[in-house]
């Protein structure tokens, strides 16, 4: 009975530090995410604004 307990507390443990990582990995993505959309937007608009210029 005393392993099952502890078994119990290792599996609710690990699950927490599963549910940290996969909120890490989610932000972390999102950030990478929305930092590729916003430089490719910058770089379209400087490339559309080359011919305008010259």
């Amino acid at each position: 009975m005393h392993l099952i307990d502890i078994l119990r507390e290792d599996a609710r443990q690990a699950s927490m530090y599963l549910e940290v990582i996969t909120l890490l990995v989610e932000s972390l993505t999102l950030y990478i995410c929305h930092y590729l959309s916003v430089n490719v937007t910058l770089i379209l608009v400087h490339f559309q604004s080359l011919p305008l210029t010259h």
